[in-house]
């Protein structure tokens, strides 16, 4: 499993994974449809370019779509959660 590895490389601290969501997309010019499975990972500002290259090379997708964003209004011990997990600061 993808999280799986993620998160045995410290890459992120938790996964939400949420099974057959209905995708409706644009794909080589056409709308299609599909079910798909939707993941959120929580990482740190310092593991997240790192996660999405991850990601990347593990998904069997050619263009899968990753989007990552800095959750600037977590409460202080979630960002600590998140950063002791990946080990992003070693002293936490």
């Amino acid at each position: 499993m993808i999280a799986g590895q993620l998160l045995e490389n410290k890459l992120i601290a938790c996964a939400n994974i949420t099974p057959q969501i209905i995708s409706v997309f644009s794909w080589q010019g056409e709308i299609q449809s599909g079910q798909e499975t939707g993941v959120m990972m929580k990482t740190s500002k310092a593991k997240l370019a790192q996660a999405i290259d991850t990601l990347l090379a593990l998904h069997p997708y050619d263009v899968p779509a990753i989007s990552g964003w800095l959750a600037d209004a977590a409460p202080e011990a979630t960002r600590q959660w998140v950063a002791k997990v990946t080990k992003e600061d070693e002293t936490q």
